[in-house]
């Protein structure tokens, strides 16, 4: 689906997310009061091209492989998508780097001539702020983050607005009224997108809980055995935002009688597709093209890029193989609920 992404003409940031969302596949925001709240001089954009089109060369740095089947394989098509449209020369992604390295990582993909990079989770956010200056002529752009210079700039998703309408399904779906989470690591950034999703499922079903879990990291074999234990306490629905553990997860829902899965950040309908109910989407492919488009042709950094329901660039995808049946009143609130959250009278993030 492609999402018509709003540059805002002053800078702010929503209290929501990766969202991301989600994947999921973010860290902990980093920056003081300054980096989320530029002055007009700081929320305009470099200088332009002249009308010219800037060659541009594209590198990807994700928190996670980008054979993860969500929130790093996601980045890693719209790196794709950006060389199939634009014509973009890129560099080979670099998967997983420790924190500690991030800053270097940056600076050697500037000087081996990357005009764009894209860092793809917040817990980036710190070492691209550090290092922008002495990059200038790289635009660096953090899926989620906060800090931003004349070269950097976030791309904001509206993901608890994604989260929120899995919860709406959750909380219709279960029938033991016990619902599981499943997050890679409890960030703040996968904290936001949880609480969204509790207020979908509390919006349809005040009965339900929420049972909240977190891998620490994005181990398959461990993120099955969290969830194991879930469905053993009588959970019924789990949704993840593990990233690579999320396959743990559908695992163990496979195994599980009356289990029922939610898929995170892009369509995971190929994870236990008979017990999948659908997955929170955040269109991670179309905002990196829409972001390299504007970078092509000469605006750099400064502002967010805002994507939410409004946009179509958040949304939750039902399975269309899901073995079991979603009542037509259930997909009815789930629209409703999309109206509400596009026009602004609903807002899980306050």
């Amino acid at each position: 689906m492609t999402q018509n992404l709003r540059r805002p003409t002053a800078f702010f940031v929503p209290s929501l997310i990766v969202f991301a969302a989600l994947a999921a596949g973010c860290a902990q925001q980093s920056g003081s009061a300054g980096d989320t709240a530029a002055s007009p001089a700081a929320s305009a954009t470099a200088s332009g091209t002249g009308g010219k089109t800037m060659a541009l060369k594209v590198a990807l740095i994700t928190p996670g492989k980008i054979s993860d089947k969500g929130w790093s394989q996601s980045a890693y098509e719209g790196q794709q998508r950006i060389k199939a449209e634009l014509g973009a020369e890129t560099s080979p992604p670099v998967e997983s780097p420790a924190l500690s390295d991030v800053a270097s990582v940056f600076q050697n993909q500037a000087q081996e001539g990357n005009t764009l990079i894209f860092a793809h989770g917040s817990e980036f956010d710190a070492a691209a702020k550090t290092v922008a200056a002495s990059v200038p002529q790289t635009t660096m752009v953090v899926m989620g983050g906060r800090a931003i210079a004349p070269n950097l700039m976030p791309i904001q998703f509206a993901s608890g607005q994604a989260t929120y309408l899995a919860g709406v399904v959750a909380g219709g779906m279960t029938r033991t009224n016990k619902i599981g989470l499943v997050g890679v690591q409890k960030i703040p950034i996968i904290v936001a997108a949880f609480s969204a999703f509790e207020q979908g499922v509390k919006s349809t079903n005040s009965e339900a809980t929420v049972t909240t879990t977190y891998v620490g990291s994005e181990d398959i074999a461990k993120a099955k055995q969290q969830t194991q234990a879930l469905l053993d306490s009588g959970v019924d629905v789990v949704m993840h935002n593990a990233n690579e553990g999320g396959k743990g997860v559908a695992d163990a829902v496979m195994a599980k009688d009356g289990a029922m899965f939610i898929g995170a950040n892009s369509d995971q309908s190929d994870l236990a597709t008979p017990k999948n109910l659908g997955s929170f989407i955040l269109d991670v492919p179309s905002a990196m093209l829409a972001v390299a488009k504007e970078v092509q042709g000469g605006k750099r950094g400064g502002a967010p890029y805002m994507a939410g329901v409004k946009d179509k660039a958040v949304f939750f995808k039902y399975n269309t193989k899901f073995a079991g049946t979603i009542s037509d009143s259930l997909r009815a609130k789930v629209t409703e609920v999309e109206t509400a959250l596009a026009s602004g009278t609903l807002d899980p993030s306050k």
